[in-house]
């Protein structure tokens, strides 16, 4: 491969000029293809020079502090006295699919081939991927078991990714080894951030540093500084930056200027994949530029919609948690679960990951009670155990923690604990019946102690 891309180019041109009409060119689309050529070029020549070896020193410590915080289960615990299981113990796998400009909330029937197992959204090249889905569907744990995936396979070593080829799929593109014919992917290094830590003062460096020591806090190994990523993990890899929760970012306008930071940072050491509820078009379709439509691929931002779980997967998920909460008989608890899921309102509610596990977790803390009859009740019952868990004397009650941590502000803090989940819950209900316009009134009203 020529060291010079001019040198490249130009016998390229040479070519293309000898087999065409005449000689001449078009020159609007040879620019298009000088383009798709440097691209590809760049490309080659970054895989060409990356080392396949397990990374070392800074970088191997950052992604097994990674893989082991992204292990813990973003979803609470209610069960007195217990830890919430491994995330992989109880995660199971989901479809996602995907959608195009304009499809944002709306709900299709779309062909299979549009669907596909929902950690393959970052296979391709192309610099920007949304990941959309409704409250509780499971985007925080998807996001997580990636970036657990692909530490682990960093971790203990990879070889050389070929180069790339066309893909059948719009906006994805899949390479050719010389072996077989099995997609691949450039090296990607895993860097989990909440939204909200993009709206914190430093450069756009700075802050993913910071979101990565507060991520990783208390874990043995030494934080990266900001100059770890300013430019590529390894000669040939890429930073996969996965964003959570940009919806959570109530200020539209702060969620904008959060949008246009990932744009103006869209250089080749990144990749984005963006968490967040659906969002108007208008927002979404401010990274379809990102892509260069030069390139073979798609002229928008990749859109995947996080499809709720399905049925079949259900016996496998309700028996990870029932084998965490050490439920005596685990088998029949499953079959008690599923006989009750499968004959009422709840065979769909149970299909999105968060009110299947605070399903799993109600059913495991006595497999004789009945499981609620729809998500009012779930959510009653939900709270009544988490207000057990809150004022569990051990100490893994919460009650008990925050006690610990703030003692020494006196006993106006140990009443403000006291009364918190009353307050909260108040606060909530009026959130819920008054819509997002009541929120700020609400979480006064709980600050106050007037809730």
């Amino acid at each position: 491969m020529p060291d010079d891309f001019a040198d490249l180019w130009a016998f390229v041109t040479g070519l293309l000029r000898r087999i065409s009409p005449g000689g001449s060119l078009d020159r609007h689309w040879l620019a298009q293809e000088r383009n798709r050529f440097k691209n590809l070029w760049e490309v080659a020549r970054q895989q060409a020079e990356y080392d396949p070896r397990p990374p070392a020193g800074e970088l191997a410590g950052y992604l097994n502090a990674a893989r082991l915080a992204s292990a813990e289960h973003p979803y609470p615990a209610i069960l007195p006295g217990t830890v919430l299981p491994p995330l992989s113990q109880v995660y199971v796998r989901q479809q996602a699919q995907l959608q195009q400009a304009g499809e944002s909330g709306k709900s299709l029937n779309k062909t299979a081939w549009d669907r596909r197992p929902a950690e393959d959204i970052i296979q391709g090249t192309v610099p920007m991927t949304w990941l959309l889905g409704g409250p509780g569907a499971g985007k925080s744990s998807l996001l997580r078991m990636i970036v657990i995936r692909l530490a682990r396979e960093l971790l203990s070593g990879g070889g050389k990714k070929p180069l790339p080829r066309r893909s059948t799929h719009p906006g994805v593109i899949q390479t050719t080894s010389s072996k077989d014919d099995e997609p691949r992917a450039r090296p990607l290094f895993p860097v989990y951030v909440p939204a909200q830590a993009l709206t914190q003062p430093g450069s756009f460096t700075q802050q993913l540093a910071h979101a990565v020591a507060a991520q990783l806090k208390g874990y043995d190994y030494v934080p990266p500084s900001d100059r770890l990523f300013r430019g590529p993990p390894l000669p040939g890899a890429q930073w996969l930056i996965l964003i959570d929760g940009l919806d959570e970012i109530s200020d539209v306008d702060e969620r904008l200027r959060v949008l246009k930071t990932l744009m103006a940072n869209k250089k080749y050491c990144y990749r984005f994949v963006i968490g967040s509820r659906p969002l108007p078009d208008s927002e979404l379709a401010i990274l379809d530029e990102a892509v260069d439509p030069a390139r073979e691929e798609s002229g928008s931002a990749g859109r995947y919609e996080l499809l709720p779980l399905d049925v079949s997967v259900l016996p496998t998920f309700v028996r990870g948690w029932m084998d965490a909460a050490h439920v005596p008989e685990p088998a029949p608890a499953v079959a008690a679960f599923m006989y009750q899921v499968n004959g009422g309102r709840l065979r769909e509610l149970v299909r999105i990951p968060l009110m299947a596990t605070i399903l799993c977790q109600l059913h495991a803390a006595d497999p004789t009670h009945p499981l609620p009859t729809g998500r009012y009740t779930a959510y009653q019952r939900f709270y009544e155990l988490l207000c057990d868990r809150f004022y569990d004397p051990s100490t893994t009650g919460i009650n008990h923690q925050l006690h610990t941590q703030l003692q020494r502000y006196g006993a106006q803090s140990s009443a403000a604990i006291d009364s918190l989940p009353n307050r909260l819950l108040t606060a909530l209900g009026q959130v819920a019946f008054g819509g997002e316009a009541s929120a700020p009134v609400a979480v006064r009203w709980s600050r106050s102690g007037r809730a």
